[in-house]
């Protein structure tokens, strides 16, 4: 296997998103502060009303979740073939693919159902009133139980989580999409785990980076509502972004090293064995 066949590095990976986030930093935060900052700002103004203010954070999600990722992508995707593009030009084509793109993650959240039934087992396991002591025996014993139960729902977002990427940029039928995802996982599922830890790992990071600011201003500003409201708008302008470049750069690097079929992959290893 030559050096072109392999998968990128881990640290290759991350540094590649990285370089690619801060060269076009200005396009990517701009489409993302068109939907985050108006709705943080109103957030903050309006959150003596609380009915006002929980639909508008489940508006302003529902909207980060699709039509801004969706324009993210393509603008992405402009810069990578050398096109000219705008964030007003982004969002108008990122509509074409809503519906799709809607689906995909409905299908995505289903996978979460075992995590879910994990969380519930371990939180009713762990409530006093249901006679337990507290001990840390118990505490473990329900926490592997709840793990155990938790464990499909991962094993599903490693084989499936890049059908998102798939029906933004190959504009894909849903089902396509997520075929598409589990082939380039194929063989690789510890690979790839490994690599979305490490995503998951910079978000940590980007909380750090971004409380910060947030910080400063407290010397500032008194209200911890307009303060929490101001340390999301920084955490969603720079997580948004990364992410969806980390996973476009893990997507096109799996889709350009070909999957070696199991049969082949222990054909040859017989083979090399026997040669030896």
């Amino acid at each position: 296997m030559t050096k072109s066949d392999r998968l990128l590095p881990v640290h290759r990976l991350f540094g590649r998103t990285v370089k690619q986030f801060w060269q076009r930093k200005g396009l990517y935060l701009w489409i993302v502060a068109i939907v985050v900052v108006p709705f943080q700002a109103i957030g903050a103004v309006v959150h003596d009303d609380a009915l006002t203010s929980a639909t508008l954070n489940a508006f302003s999600t529902m909207a980060i979740a699709i039509f801004m990722n969706l324009a993210l992508i393509y603008a992405i995707m402009a810069v990578r073939a050398g096109q000219p593009v705008k964030a007003k030009l982004a969002y108008y084509e990122a509509s074409a693919g809503a519906v799709r793109f809607i689906v995909v993650c409905l299908l995505l959240s289903f996978m979460l159902i075992p995590a879910a039934l994990g969380g519930f087992v371990y939180l009713v396991g762990s409530y006093a009133p249901f006679g337990l002591s507290g001990s840390i025996g118990e505490l473990l014993l329900i926490g592997l139980v709840a793990l155990m139960v938790t464990l499909p729902s991962a094993w599903l977002l490693v084989r499936f989580s890049l059908s998102v990427v798939a029906v933004a940029i190959d504009g894909s039928l849903p089902l396509v999409a997520l075929r598409r995802s589990r082939e380039l996982t194929l063989g690789r599922f510890w690979r790839v785990s490994g690599r979305l830890i490490v995503m998951l790992l910079s978000l940590l990071l980007i909380v750090v980076i971004a409380y910060i600011p947030s910080a400063l201003l407290g010397f500032v500003v008194k209200d911890g509502i307009v303060l929490n409201a101001i340390y999301l708008a920084f955490f969603n302008l720079l997580a948004i972004p990364f992410i969806n470049l980390y996973q476009i750069n893990l997507y096109q690097d799996l889709a350009r090293v070909p999957v070696v079929p199991k049969a082949k992959r222990v054909k040859g290893g017989q083979g090399t064995a026997a040669a030896a």
